[in-house]
């Protein structure tokens, strides 16, 4: 019985992820490619309330433990949940709708959407299994967050460096921009894992102007193309993050250093090779 609920649940968790994905491609076809405004609010307001739904239809046979309340000293941050399971959807979903504006026909864009396919069913996969409060289940679909996380942060890097590069905005608002994202993600992150305090601010801050400053050079840069600036990015992006994680739980060590450098030694070769 166990076993087929938890099919029951995959299959769907898949078809609500990917009634969501078709109509994020939808509305942004009708936005970008027809440019019809009215057609997108209303996809939009269809994939909304296709999520809206699957929350409510969760919430109604969550398991009785389960309870919301104004208390900040229990076992349920409501405060988190509610972010990470409302308003971070909604980002990702800007950030596509912006990146695709520059990447509309693109086969790039198609990986974006499997992407988003893929982190729509864990993310919902995850809200039934912790409304479920089925905690060892719920544990190992986690991740998704910080996956979105990163992939908001690669989209949205994306689509400033296209805007300069159309626009030539001041760079040095635009590099700006870009800290500001980072910093409000990195702090998202390490809010998940209660590890934000003062220590892990400035790590966020210092990490945060080191992404700016080096994505103001690679704008400036004719020699890198958007897509190149922005995956050397969130290598960094991804690297930094990591650091700071391990430092934090005091796990960094020479070893885990010179393996992240190996990393992004490699990846950054072929990312500088890509056309």
């Amino acid at each position: 019985m166990k076993k087929n609920q938890i099919i029951i649940d995959r299959l769907y968790s898949a078809l609500y992820a990917l009634s969501i994905t078709v109509g994020i491609y939808i509305a942004i076809i009708e936005l970008h490619f027809f440019k019809n405004f009215q057609n997108f609010l209303i996809f939009s307001i269809f994939i909304a309330f296709i999520y809206l739904v699957e929350l409510i239809t969760s919430y109604i046979g969550r398991n009785r433990k389960i309870q919301f309340n104004l208390n900040i000293h229990d076992n349920i941050n409501e405060l988190a949940e509610g972010f990470h399971k409302l308003l971070l959807p909604i980002f990702l979903f800007l950030s596509i709708v912006g990146f695709s504006y520059y990447n509309l026909n693109e086969s790039l864009l198609l990986i974006v959407l499997l992407i988003t396919f893929t982190s729509f069913f864990l993310l919902i996969l995850n809200t039934k299994l912790f409304l479920s409060k089925k905690t060892e289940e719920e544990d190992k679909t986690h991740y998704i967050y910080d996956v979105i996380k990163l992939l908001i942060f690669f989209l949205v890097s994306n689509t400033l460096v296209n805007f300069y590069r159309g626009s030539l905005f001041n760079p040095i608002l635009i590099s700006i921009a870009l800290s500001v994202t980072s910093f409000s993600i990195i702090s998202l992150m390490l809010w998940r894992i209660k590890q934000y305090f003062k220590k892990s601010a400035v790590y966020s801050i210092i990490t945060s102007v080191l992404l700016g400053i080096i994505f103001y050079g690679l704008i400036l840069n004719s020699n890198f193309n958007p897509l190149q600036i922005s995956g050397l990015l969130i290598l960094v992006f991804y690297i930094s993050t990591a650091i700071i994680h391990h430092k934090l739980m005091n796990t960094l060590s020479r070893s885990v250093v010179l393996e992240y450098f190996s990393v992004v030694l490699m990846l950054a070769v072929i990312i500088y090779g890509i056309a």
